[in-house]
């Protein structure tokens, strides 16, 4: 369980804390899962409600991107968020790009 999950309720809206391109999807594990990725950083946001972002499209930092919600492999509703850095040589891949995965708190702590 790479990532840190944290309890909301359905609905509460998710900002992105970068800016970059969204990436939108599903998986039977993740449910409705959002992601956004810059030049070097990707975060992404788990077990989603609705999307507020279509696939491909910029967001700004601060941005609602979705929702919480229930989707995936859940007993509650909350955002599951995991984080990397861009690497084409990366062992992980969410549409076209290759990243290592980074603890989301040391990942925030680099935003500053």
């Amino acid at each position: 369980h790479r990532g840190i999950d944290i309890a909301g309720r359905m609905d509460t809206r998710i900002h992105s804390p970068i800016s970059g391109r969204a990436i939108i999807g599903e998986s039977e594990r993740a449910g409705r899962f959002v992601a956004v990725a810059n030049e070097s950083k990707i975060v992404f946001f788990a077990h989603c409600d609705k999307y507020l972002f279509l696939d491909g499209e910029e967001v700004r930092i601060g941005d609602p991107v979705a929702t919480v919600g229930l989707t995936g492999h859940t007993t509650g509703p909350h955002v599951h968020i995991g984080a990397g850095i861009l690497d084409k040589k990366g062992p992980h891949t969410l549409g076209q790009y290759k990243f290592d995965y980074q603890d989301p708190v040391a990942w925030i702590a680099d935003l500053k």
